[in-house]
């Protein structure tokens, strides 16, 4: 028996939430942590898929709010379109009301924003990538006319297909009411002349052009995949042991391949150059992992204890494999390597290639260079970090489409559009050429690098006449790829053919490109990296898309980040829980837990071991020193310290917070680490993490500003100095974490979660320096004041006087 909520599938529904109000009137809704299993599919799909939903609406409400409340500030105004009633289109809830988009306008009537206020020349790459979408979530605003800081707004759904634009509201009597004679304002000048003589003011405008704000929020995608994933769970073979995870449904029978493996596995273990760079429980962990006889393993790791390490021991095993069977022209099959987030995928495709580059590393336990092991980065590869670009299947595969296949379009394209007006233009503005950028930047003619170059430009100028010309570059060469699709597509599979290691995102991995490729090759094993932190539905995507995977590998730590939602209902209702939780409960036997460190200095790892894991975890280094350029800057005893802020220094950024006080110590405190430090071009040993985005961009925007003399060459700080917040740095690390905590009232805010505690302390391989108000974490008794006491023989800093003299 079907779901009673597939009815409410479609993107539509979601603007409304309807699946989860119709839970809450039918009282369905439960606590998913009081389930261990699940009887049937109706079953899980019943309590999950409401919450699904409901997750997303209220991501799409916060998002709405926050354009909502830049209109009334006037600091950011949205586009402006132009549409008006498709009156053919069916008007009923399932289908919403739809709207053709006749034109974009610059600016709304009677508004006279700055350059700077609009949204559009503030994220002209955000907007180029919009543009060219097929489907978005975004939210219409229409401006009270008698009122004129008043606004009525709607969630909405903008559509892009075979020409034609279009917005679709949910048919709901608010909506409607937005489109009322007496709410709206029209394109007609005589219109809204007329309408002042109107008796009858209340009836709606369906035959009128009308001028409504939008503003883009996300696209569909993410929706509609884990909308999928859930509905389409029986696809997965072993779907039973995802809904009642227990040791006799993880068990499978004996193939041929898992005999090779057991084989090989065995052919390593004899081998002490392969043995001795793993401890013993990483060991037992890489034999579990290589037991084909079970579906499913589970690898706990708390933080620095070898997660990656042993990821590799599993690889280099099953790798050797498939090199073999390729050899022999027999597609024995590939890994897929996958992670919640593009940060975490970026460090695994790092630290993989360096296993297979560099000598005497655990590839090489067999004194040979494994010449045919090939491994491929997919997804997002806007996010994917400059020193392994060349290994971004979109941005290798870009590269050889434009330079080789239809150069001669590309070359038409660029004179027909960077025009010597426009490049004059750069040269008096002292602004770079694209063609210089991509030579300063080493980097390949691509998509990709085009919207960097954009968003760089977009960072130095406002000028809407140089943005225009580069945008409308973006928009031929995207469309000369969408006309030229099938030759693109040859070209990665033709990348694809030669690879045995493809890393990727959850969502990124049930693209219709790797589909094809799977369709040929064996997906032999799975591995899922930092799987705790990922949403159920998620976490179900390549067990869904992919029905014949042997081996599922999952490794994480329940002590770290839960999925992160936005909804109070989330929490409440348990959809935070991760299916790595509920897995690792049912297949105990399945399940290992990593205990030796080999992250942090002593220290440093006590804290962590001491305040998050009762003491269990050990030092697997015991020497440990800093490295020669920390010790010039930074004593033994120094090397963890709490920088104590002032209070009430913290302030609003939107939704989020940031703390300028902080902001520029930290600045003083880096430059301090790096002044007369000379690192090679990819390195960035610090990391500044922050749990609000707002501060995260505030220093940023500062270190943009620092330069650096080093060896006569002036550097910018930003070079040197990685960014990101705490939750999207889980799985990663460096040698030195400043950490900027922001909050200075009364309230811990983010940070007074234990587990992002620990994700915050458990970064730093040699210097962990905090920024915060001692009063304010004190007050947290649970976690900060425990951690300050910690620190508190170390004599906490007080850094608001040494401010004040700069």
């Amino acid at each position: 028996m079907d779901s009673v909520y597939q009815q409410y599938t479609q993107p539509i529904w979601v603007l409304m939430n309807e699946a989860f109000y119709k839970a809450v009137q039918q009282k369905s809704v439960q606590n998913l942590n009081g389930f261990k299993y699940f009887e049937s599919i109706k079953e899980y799909q019943d309590l999950i898929f409401p919450l699904l939903q409901n997750e997303a609406y209220h991501s799409l409400r916060r998002e709405q709010l926050r354009f909502l409340n830049n209109l009334k500030d006037r600091s950011q105004y949205p586009l402006v379109f132009e549409v008006i009633l498709n009156q053919d289109a069916y008007r009923s809830k399932g289908d919403g009301v739809r709207f053709d988009v006749l034109r974009e306008y610059k600016i709304m009537k009677d508004e006279s924003p700055s350059k700077n206020e609009f949204w559009k020349y503030n994220r002209f790459a955000q907007y180029l990538i919009f543009n060219q979408s097929q489907q978005y979530f975004g939210a219409v605003y229409s401006r009270n006319p008698n009122k004129p800081n008043e606004y009525f707004t709607s969630l909405a759904i903008y559509s892009n297909k075979q020409g034609e634009q279009q917005l679709i509201l949910p048919y709901t009597k608010y909506s409607m009411d937005m489109f009322k004679f007496k709410n709206i304002i029209t394109a007609d000048e005589n219109l809204n002349f007329y309408k002042s003589f109107l008796n009858d003011a209340s009836s709606n405008i369906w035959d009128q052009k009308l001028l409504v704000y939008f503003s883009p929020i996300s696209p569909l995608s993410a929706y509609i995949n884990e909308t999928e994933t859930i509905f389409n769970l029986q696809r997965c073979p072993f779907y039973k042991l995802l809904l009642d995870p227990c040791q006799e449904l993880n068990q499978v029978q004996i193939s041929d391949f898992s005999e090779k493996v057991r084989v090989q596995q065995e052919l390593y273990f004899n081998n002490q150059i392969y043995t001795v760079k793993f401890n013993a429980i990483q060991l037992q962990a890489i034999r579990h992992a290589l037991d084909f006889t079970k579906r499913i393993t589970i690898i706990k790791g708390p933080p620095g204890t070898g997660k990656t390490q042993t990821t590799i021991g599993i690889i280099s095993i099953m790798a050797d494999l498939l090199i073999k069977a390729k050899d022999n022209d027999n597609p024995q099959g590939c890994i897929l390597v996958l992670a919640k987030s593009n940060s975490v995928v970026n460090d695994l495709v790092r630290k993989i290639t360096d296993s297979i580059e560099k000598p005497n590393s655990i590839i090489y336990c067999f004194n040979r260079k494994p010449d045919y092991l090939k491994i491929l980065r997919f997804g997002r590869p806007e996010k994917c970090d400059k020193d392994i670009q060349r290994l971004s299947l979109e941005i290798r595969s870009q590269n050889h489409f434009f330079q080789y296949k239809v150069r001669d379009n590309v070359r038409e394209s660029y004179n027909r559009c960077i025009t010597p007006q426009i490049i004059s233009e750069l040269e008096h503005h002292q602004l770079q050429e694209f063609k210089n950028y991509l030579i300063e930047k080493d980097e390949q003619f691509t998509l990709i690098s085009l919207l960097s170059y954009i968003e760089e430009l977009n960072f130095r100028t406002r000028k809407q006449k140089i943005l225009e010309a580069y945008g409308k570059l973006y928009n031929e060469l995207s469309q000369l790829l969408k006309q030229k699709r099938k030759v693109y597509e040859e070209i990665e599979q033709q990348y694809l053919d030669q690879c045995h290691i493809i890393v990727s995102t959850l969502n990124s991995c049930s693209k219709l490109c790797l589909e094809q490729y799977f369709d040929k090759v064996k997906l032999r094993m799975c591995i899922i990296d930092e799987a705790p932190t990922a949403l159920e539905p998620s976490l179900l995507i390549p067990f869904v898309k992919y029905r014949i995977i042997e081996k599922v590998v999952l490794l994480g730590d329940i002590k770290q980040l839960n999925p992160i939602v936005i909804a109070n209902e989330s929490i409440n209702y348990g959809y935070n829980r991760s299916l790595f939780q509920r897995l690792a409960i049912g297949l105990k036997n399945d399940s290992l837990k990593l205990i030796h460190q080999y992250r942090q200095i002593p220290n440093l790892a006590e804290i962590t071991s001491e305040l998050f894991y009762k003491n269990q975890l050990k030092n697997g280094i015991q020497d440990m020193q800093f490295p020669e350029w920390i010790k010039m800057k930074v004593s033994q005893t120094r090397n963890r310290l709490f920088f104590n802020a002032p209070a009430f220094t913290e302030s609003n950024e939107e939704t989020s917070k940031k703390n300028e006080l902080e902001c520029q110590a930290i600045i003083l405190l880096t430059r301090y680490l790096l002044q007369g430090q000379n690192f090679p071009n990819n390195k960035k040993p610090i990391t500044i993490i922050s749990a609000y985005r707002a501060q995260t961009d505030n220093i940023f925007k500062k270190l943009q500003q620092e330069k650096l003399t080093q060896e006569n060459n002036q550097i910018h700080l930003i070079d040197q100095v990685e960014l990101d917040t705490v939750d999207s740095f889980q799985g990663k690390e460096n040698d030195i974490i400043i950490l900027s905590l922001v909050r200075s009232n009364d309230k811990q805010g983010f940070l007074k979660d234990k587990k992002r505690a620990n994700v915050a302390l458990s970064r730093a391989k040699y210097c962990q320096y905090i920024f915060g108000t001692k009063y304010t974490m004190k007050l947290d008794l649970r976690n900060w004041n425990r951690i300050i006491k910690k620190l508190e023989d170390k004599n906490p800093l007080f850094f608001e006087n040494v401010l004040m003299q700069q």
